[in-house]
C-alpha cells in the first residue's frame, strides 16, 4: 500500500479504538503524516480522520505535549499549509488552508486551558490569521464533490479561541472586527453555510466577556451603514447581505442568552438590520 492508503487505515483503526494510540512513539510520526494529508479531497480522510484525530490527541487525550503542539502550530501556519497557494480560487487547494486553519484553533482552544504559547508567538498567529481572512479569495463552504472547505467558518473558530486567550487585547479585539466586516464586505461571495452564525460566536464573545466597550461595538455596528440600501451595483448588494445576515444572527444571539439587557446594543442592531433590509421601506 502507498503511504496515504497506510494512514487512511492506520486511522480507520485508531478511531475505531476510541482515538486510543497503543504506541506512543509514534505519536508524531502520525501527526506529521496527518500534517502531510490535511487538506486531502477526500472528505473522509481529511474531515473524518485526520481532524478529528488531532480533536481528541490534542484535546481530549492531551497525548502531545507543548513542544510538540508548537511544532505542529510553526508548521499549520507555514507557506504547506495556512497559505498553501493562497489566493487560488475553486481548485482543491483550499482544504489544505482551511484545515490548517481548524488546527490552529484547536491548539489555541488548548493553549487556553493549558497556557505554553509566548505572548510574541501569540502575535505572530494572530497576525497570521488576519493575513490569512485577508488574503482568502476562495469563500466555498460545502462543496459537493468533496464536501466541506469552509475556510471561512474554520477561521472564525480560530478567531474566537484567539480573542478568548489572555493575551488578549482591546487592540487585538478592534483588528478582528475590522477584519471581519471585510471578509463580509467582500462584494463577491454571499455567504450561505451559516458562517454568518460562527462569525457572530466571535462577536458575541466580545460581549459576553466584556472585552471591549459597549460604545466600540456600536460604532462598529453603525459601520456597516456604508453599505446601506439602496444598492448601487451587485458588489455592494452583495455586501449588504452578509452584513444584514450578521445583524440579524447578532441580535438573535442575544436575545436568546442569558446576557444582560442590552438594549442599546440591541436598538443598534434593529437599526443595522432596517438600514440593510431593501424590503422595509423608510
Amino acid at each position: 500500500m502507498t503511504k496515504r492508503e497506510n494512514l487512511l487505515s492506520d486511522l480507520r483503526e485508531i478511531q475505531q479504538n476510541e482515538y486510543r494510540l497503543e504506541n506512543q512513539e509514534k505519536l508524531m510520526e502520525y501527526g506529521n503524516l496527518m500534517l502531510e494529508y490535511i487538506g486531502d479531497p477526500d472528505p473522509e480522510l481529511r474531515d473524518i480522520l485526520i481532524y478529528r484525530t488531532f480533536y481528541h490527541w490534542i484535546l481530549e487525550k492531551e497525548y502531545f505535549n507543548e513542544n510538540q503542539l508548537l511544532e505542529i502550530l510553526k508548521i499549520a501556519q507555514d507557506k504547506n499549509h495556512l497559505f498553501y497557494k493562497i489566493g487560488n480560487k475553486n481548485d482543491d487547494t483550499i482544504f489544505t488552508r482551511a484545515f490548517s486553519v481548524l488546527l490552529i484553533a484547536l491548539i489555541l482552544a488548548y493553549h487556553r486551558e493549558n497556557t505554553f504559547i509566548n505572548q510574541n508567538l501569540f502575535l505572530e498567529v494572530k497576525d497570521n490569521l488576519l493575513k490569512y481572512y485577508k488574503n482568502e479569495k476562495d469563500l466555498r463552504g460545502y462543496t459537493e464533490k468533496n464536501g466541506w472547505a469552509d475556510g471561512i467558518s474554520h477561521a472564525a473558530d480560530a478567531f474566537d479561541e484567539l480573542i478568548a486567550c489572555e493575551e488578549g487585547s482591546r487592540e487585538i479585539y478592534l483588528e478582528v472586527l475590522e477584519v471581519i466586516k471585510k471578509m463580509l464586505g467582500n462584494e463577491k461571495h454571499i455567504f450561505k453555510e451559516e458562517e454568518d452564525e460562527r462569525i457572530t460566536n466571535i462577536v458575541f464573545r466580545m460581549i459576553k466577556d466584556n472585552l471591549l466597550a459597549e460604545t466600540e461595538l456600536i460604532n462598529w455596528l453603525e459601520s456597516f451603514a456604508e453599505f446601506q440600501k439602496p444598492d448601487t451595483n451587485r458588489e455592494k448588494r452583495t455586501a449588504r447581505i452578509n452584513l444584514k445576515n450578521l445583524s440579524r444572527s447578532l441580535y438573535f444571539r442575544l436575545l436568546h442568552s442569558e446576557v444582560k439587557s442590552k438594549p442599546r446594543l440591541k436598538e443598534t442592531l434593529i437599526r443595522s438590520e432596517k438600514k440593510l433590509n431593501s424590503f422595509i421601506r423608510n
